[in-house]
């Protein structure tokens, strides 16, 4: 059975995930930019509904942020007794998402669709490699951005040395979806 996105929006986001209890599989369509040239404005996603321990570091997981659905890339997994929480962020974002419990994620991306026709198997061993890629330099990117912060509050002392401007940390993740897309 496959969820579609006009069944999810008359069904609604808190019902879709006691939906996916009977499926494994839902299709939607991407709306924002956040994460740059991978999943691009009009692109369709082909998720798999999935628990939170199979997803991994690298992977671009679907969840629920109020009433809208999220995907993006996962570039930390936190385990504690309680369960799991993920560290999100967009591609082409500067900053993190703040965290993401377990029983927020219903899902990872498996494919995208890009203008109709194109299709880009993102379980390929060339892309699982990308993503893990794209998610170490995401995490870099978090950490950077964290201790950049800590030096405009005035808690740290810069480091002397150049910091460039922030679109430049923005294009690693546009060559490698040139890659994944190829």
């Amino acid at each position: 059975m496959v969820i579609n996105e006009r069944e999810i929006l008359t069904t609604g986001v808190d019902l879709l995930a006691h939906r996916l209890q009977e499926t494994t599989l839902f299709r939607l369509t991407i709306s924002g930019n956040s994460m740059g040239r991978l999943l691009s404005p009009g692109d369709r996603i082909e998720c798999e509904s999935v628990s939170a321990s199979k997803i991994s570091f690298g992977d671009i997981a679907v969840y629920r942020e109020g009433k809208a659905l999220i995907a993006h890339r996962v570039i930390r997994k936190v385990k504690n007794g309680s369960g799991s929480y993920f560290l999100t962020r967009g591609d082409s974002q500067y900053q993190s998402d703040p965290v993401v419990a377990q029983n927020r994620v219903l899902g990872k991306v498996m494919s995208v669709i890009k203008n109709d026709h194109q299709k880009i198997d993102l379980t390929r061993p060339k892309a699982i490699s990308l993503n893990r890629i794209a998610g170490l330099y995401g995490l870099i990117l978090h950490h950077f951005m964290s201790y950049s912060r800590s030096i405009f509050s005035g808690r740290i002392r810069p480091l002397p040395f150049f910091i460039p401007p922030r679109r430049l940390f923005i294009l690693p993740f546009h060559i490698l979806a040139f890659w994944i897309t190829r």
